[in-house]
């Protein structure tokens, strides 16, 4: 443990650097008289940010610069999370800032014992979701699962707050306690470690071209003030010198090793701005006041602070060369027994409104895979033949030079791509998947990203390991339906691993052979998918994510160790953008290339198709 003369030459080199904090009160603590103390009280000043607040109000209104524009049915979400050590007041920011009781608020430590979520709207950054989290202090098994949700939570806020109890910081300090505090640097190492980690998601997200590099890093000081008053802090001076010291101490502490390894070196030094900072008590004048005041003062230094312009807005889920009037788009929709009834898919709704939205003509047309793709011949030529007819305004358009597109569900490539070709094999028209649409809309990340994914799956060798991702999570009918992530995949994955006399070399003739007529039985959809037992004895290793969860792929990192050697992961339509960038941020930054379902399907068609899907979307192999 450090002393307080060590802190003090590095608090003096920061000091030129760090303004001051902001002032939020609801009744400022020196307008309150102390119980039996002769001390007069201070007479009332004009907070700092007061007038700030007062004038941000209309420009939220006026200014429509920093606003979030949706494109298609998917809102685009700005996330806020909440984070501290364990009663820190997160929860109470929390129900402050929704104006509800959305978390439970408690004494005892750890009462938030899971992430907690509430949607909102903030007028000026859009929709919003509020995320209050765990204590990141809490020690134990418990408390390491805690954590990491947190960090998590951490690494996917636009917006991350960080809650610091002020009182707390001088819980073993005697009364009238002296400036600077003693070891303020060690008493904030949980709260640097939120902020050196929040500086190294950042460093992910640049070097994976991802578009959650314009992020904010918010610290509000919560002060108790009863508590503060009995170590001394009676005045709005004392209390915001004790602000700018607890600032300077945090940046301080970020600066050193804390103790938790990073895959990124965090840029130096760290600083926290002026209108990045605020402190206030949160447990005064609700009663008199109420929790409206205090809460439109969070929300208004939020606002202000969280200048989100550099936000991209989300790209639309069809490519703009073909939200046009005169455009043609043809949906290719095959439906079976795991497709929900009463309504279209979430990718399929969204790129129908998009294109319904820019007056493109839209022709939806329900493909019979099993016919397509049966052994009868008449019915698989009738259904071509039936595909082909309601291509007549698709045809029509490329004939007449204007845009035309097909779009299909990402496992009927294989039907799709070869009948979009005509007698010379040359393509009728331009061509792309649902998973592809979706992928570069919710994650932003650019399509070349996942293209390039798809080397590691040339030089993949037995006892590889594969994570399959797929965000959202359904009862999966293996037995009736070709489920692309529990069957397609794998089945594609294993016909190429076994077809490639190099990729064998190391087998015996018998095994060759053997494992050959395997592949061919998969492929062909004729033999049920291999156990990961038997998978890791004759080939890959496949893993699956399924749903919100996702492992965490950077704890070997500082080991130069990866969990895998490559995530294939869904168009991530259930899931938000700053979930889907994180995730392939992290795969980056483990040296893991990632590559996505309706990208690997067209490659395990055939190079062609695979060109083709990308194409429209300014890409190429």
């Amino acid at each position: 443990m450090r002393g307080p003369e060590s802190l003090l030459p590095p608090l003096r080199r920061l000091l030129p650097t760090l303004p001051k904090a902001h002032f939020l009160t609801a009744r400022p603590l020196s307008a309150l008289s102390l119980s039996g103390s002769s001390q007069r009280p201070v007479a009332r000043r004009r907070s700092p940010c007061s007038s700030l607040l007062r004038g941000s109000v209309r420009s939220f209104s006026s200014s429509s610069s920093s606003s979030i524009v949706n494109e298609g049915a998917m809102p685009v979400r700005v996330n806020i999370g909440i984070f501290g050590a364990m009663n820190a007041g997160k929860s109470t920011f929390m129900n402050a800032l929704t104006m509800s009781p959305i978390s439970i608020v408690d004494a005892k430590p750890g009462t938030t014992a899971d992430t907690k979520v509430s949607l909102m709207e903030l007028h000026s950054l859009g929709p919003c979701k509020i995320l209050d989290t765990a204590g990141i202090d809490e020690e134990g098994e418990l408390g390491n699962k805690k954590r990491e949700r947190a960090l998590t939570n951490l690494r996917e806020s636009d917006v991350a707050i960080l809650v610091v109890n002020l009182a707390s910081l001088l819980s073993d300090m005697p009364p009238h306690g002296v400036l600077p505090p003693p070891d303020l640097a060690a008493k904030l190492k949980w709260e640097a470690l939120l902020l050196r980690q929040h500086r190294e998601a950042d460093e992910i997200l640049k070097q994976s071209r991802t578009p959650n590099a314009q992020r904010r890093f918010l610290v509000f000081f919560n002060c108790p003030r009863e508590a503060l008053r009995a170590h001394g802090y009676t005045t709005e001076e004392d209390v915001e010198a004790l602000v700018d010291h607890a600032s300077q101490a945090l940046c301080v502490a970020a600066e050193e090793d804390a103790g938790c390894p990073l895959a990124y070196k965090v840029p130096q030094p760290v600083w926290i701005s002026k209108q990045h900072t605020a402190w206030m008590d949160l447990g005064t004048g609700r009663e008199k006041e109420g929790v409206n005041e205090i809460s439109t003062k969070l929300q208004e230094w939020i606002q202000k602070s969280a200048d989100l312009e550099a936000l991209r807005t989300a790209p639309p889920p069809v490519p703009r060369a073909y939200l046009d009037r005169s455009a043609s788009i043809f949906l290719v929709i095959p439906m079976d027994d795991e497709t929900p009834s009463a309504r279209l898919l979430r990718p399929q709704q969204a790129v129908l409104e998009c294109a319904l939205r820019n007056f493109a003509t839209v022709t939806c047309f329900r493909l019979d895979l099993g016919a397509a793709r049966g052994s009868d011949r008449a019915a698989a030529d009738r259904e071509r033949r039936r595909f082909h007819k309601a291509m007549g305004d698709l045809l029509g358009a490329v004939k007449e030079g204007r845009p035309a597109l097909m779009m299909t569900d990402s496992q009927a490539m294989d039907v799709v791509h070869p009948w979009t070709l005509n007698e010379k094999g040359e393509a009728m028209c331009d061509l792309t998947t649902f998973s592809i649409a979706m992928i570069q809309r919710v994650s932003g990340v650019p399509l070349e990203v996942f293209v390039k994914g798809l080397q590691a799956v040339d030089s993949l060798q037995k006892g590889d390991h594969i994570l399959i991702a797929e965000a959202c999570n359904h009862n999966r009918i293996t037995v009736q339906c070709d489920d692309i992530a529990t069957v397609q995949l794998p089945r594609g994955l294993h016909r190429l691993l076994a077809a490639s006399a190099k990729r064998l070399c190391g087998l015996s003739h018998e095994d060759k052979k053997s494992a050959e007529e395997a592949a061919g039985a998969l492929a062909k959809g004729k033999e049920p998918l291999p156990t990961i037992t038997e998978t890791a004895s004759g080939g890959l290793v496949i893993d699956h994510a399924f749903g919100r969860e996702f492992p965490d792929l950077l704890s070997g990192k500082d080991k130069g160790e990866k969990p895998f050697n490559l995530v294939v992961h869904c168009g991530g339509c259930m899931i938000d953008r700053q979930k889907a960038s994180a995730r392939v941020a992290d795969a980056l930054a483990a040296g893991i290339p990632v590559t996505n379902f309706g990208i690997l399907l067209a490659y395990l068609t055939s190079r062609e198709a695979l060109s083709r899907v990308v194409k429209p979307w300014g890409c190429s192999v």
